[in-house]
């Protein structure tokens, strides 16, 4: 379909490419690990990922679609990082997602190609600036749902995701929508399963269908991990944000 959209947007000669917006995603977790099943103490994992992307939008007859290239990523779990897989600490800079947007809502799932779990990581960031593209005034209210199946060789995630929007004025002409969410996750590897709840707030500053200046969120859950006939259970918080660069 995405390919029949391209050929009929072109039709007429080649049009001026349209200018590339860029911005950096940030993407923190922080796991809380209950070990005292194993006779260990808790033990903090923080991972944070770095993407820079750029994106660039055309319009069609009935939305717009929204051509994303990783321009370069990084990846930090501080003393843990050297005991990460390659597959996770590998630059994810060449990737690229393609998705068309109608009103906001991308209408298929962002799935990297190839396959990278750093690019993996600034999905929920790149949601939340497509978001932008949502004509809406202050005071609208609205509930989006969104789900997600990735399958990748490491293993697969599952999850899904309702989030109630309030949309408010904001500085100098622009609108910033906040919404409060919950969903649930489960990823399945060869070592292990994690089943996870979480819920938290996200915030989009938008000048009313356009990408999206700035984007947050955060949110805080619980986890259960089963390894080895065990079940481990964990706190986890995310943070995410998305920023403009020049």
């Amino acid at each position: 379909m995405l390919m029949f959209l391209l050929a009929l947007h072109t039709i007429g000669g080649p049009a001026p490419k349209p200018p590339a917006a860029h911005y950096r995603i940030v993407t923190k977790t922080t796991s809380e690990v209950d070990l005292s099943a194993m006779g260990q103490p808790s033990q903090s994992v923080v991972m944070v990922t770095s993407a820079f992307v750029s994106i660039t939008v055309s319009d069609s007859a009935a939305g717009r679609i929204a051509h994303i290239m990783v321009d370069s990523t990084s990846f930090d779990a501080g003393p843990l990082t050297s005991q990460m897989p390659p597959e996770m600490t590998a630059n994810a800079k060449g990737t690229i997602f393609h998705v068309f947007v109608v009103n906001g809502h991308a209408m298929s799932q962002l799935t990297p190609v190839p396959a990278s779990l750093q690019a993996a990581q600034a999905v929920n960031g790149l949601e939340l600036l497509l978001a932008g593209f949502r004509t809406s005034k202050a005071g609208d209210r609205w509930v989006d749902t969104m789900t997600t199946d990735t399958t990748l060789s490491e293993g697969a995630a599952k999850g899904s995701r309702i989030s109630t929007w309030t949309a408010k004025a904001g500085d100098g002409g622009s609108v910033q929508f906040d919404a409060t969410w919950s969903g649930t996750t489960t990823v399945k590897a060869p070592t292990g399963q994690i089943e996870m709840k979480m819920s938290g707030t996200s915030s989009v500053l938008t000048a009313g269908g356009q990408l999206a200046r700035s984007v947050s969120s955060t949110g805080i859950g619980s986890a259960s991990m089963a390894v080895g006939g065990m079940s481990i259970p964990m706190k986890v918080t995310t943070e995410v944000t998305g920023t403009t660069l020049p």
